[in-house]
């Protein structure tokens, strides 16, 4: 082969992912899917769990405190903003 055809081959789109021996690595595969799963389920606790938090405050309200979810977020705002995440 010739140094042009080299370059060619080494630069077009199927050899770089053939040659890429890191993607084939199993532990490298691994890292990548626990940093994804531990970004995910950061993710979804931080945006999830205040949604779960009123939920269950409006279920479990007595005597119709917490009766909307404008009465919710209201009572659990004047503790302040970490009273959505108690319980994680």
């Amino acid at each position: 082969k010739s140094m042009d055809d080299y370059a060619r081959d080494t630069t077009s789109r199927e050899n770089i992912h053939d040659n890429d021996d890191l993607e084939h690595d199993p532990w490298n595969q691994q890292v990548r899917n626990l940093i994804a799963g531990t970004a995910g389920g950061w993710s979804q606790t931080i945006v999830g769990h205040p949604f779960d938090t009123i939920k269950v405050r409006m279920q479990t309200a007595v005597g119709g405190a917490n009766a909307s979810l404008l009465e919710c977020l209201q009572s659990t705002m004047k503790n302040g903003v970490h009273d959505f995440y108690l319980g994680i």
